[in-house]
């Protein structure tokens, strides 16, 4: 079966499922959506298995954690950011609503542009301090351990949006 085909009849498998027929679910006071629980576990298991792949393929791990916070947190930033810069009149003249993220609004392209130059900064800056050639093969070996975890995610999030 040829590539095309099989991509084409995924898409068709992936688009026929439907969203969560819930959208909220409440836990004593608190309101948690279904959206941020797919969120948390689609990073949750992307840090995982990456982690997992890149110890295997001899990288530290510990060294890894610390530029997947810095990405993790920039990425949100950015994913907020992203969707408010595309739906500024939304904010027009309400400029405190940007930080009110419970209302929704992330835009996927903010998270991976402001979340990987985030993380190319933070391997840069520990290259040189420790005096190594800055984004070295260790740096490419994460940007390929990464990839396929960051694809899942997104598809996982897609899913997961009411």
């Amino acid at each position: 079966m040829p590539v095309e085909a099989v991509a084409i009849s995924m898409k068709l498998v992936v688009g026929s499922i439907p969203p969560p027929p819930i959208t909220m679910v409440s836990i004593g006071p608190l309101q948690v959506h279904v959206f941020g629980i797919v969120v948390a576990v689609a990073v949750y298991v992307g840090w995982t298995v990456t982690r997992r792949r890149y110890r295997r393929s001899g990288g530290d791990p510990d060294a890894f954690d610390r530029v997947l916070v810095a990405a993790v947190v920039a990425g949100f930033a950015g994913a907020r950011l992203g969707y408010v810069a595309t739906n500024l009149d939304r904010y027009q003249g309400q400029w405190l609503d940007v930080l009110m993220v419970r209302q929704g609004g992330l835009a996927l392209f903010g998270g991976l542009i402001v979340g990987t130059g985030v993380a190319i900064v933070v391997l840069f800056v520990a290259r040189r301090r420790d005096r190594q050639e800055p984004l070295s093969v260790e740096a490419e070996a994460s940007r390929v351990e990464a990839g396929p975890t960051v694809a899942a995610g997104h598809s996982a999030t897609e899913q997961g949006q009411p």
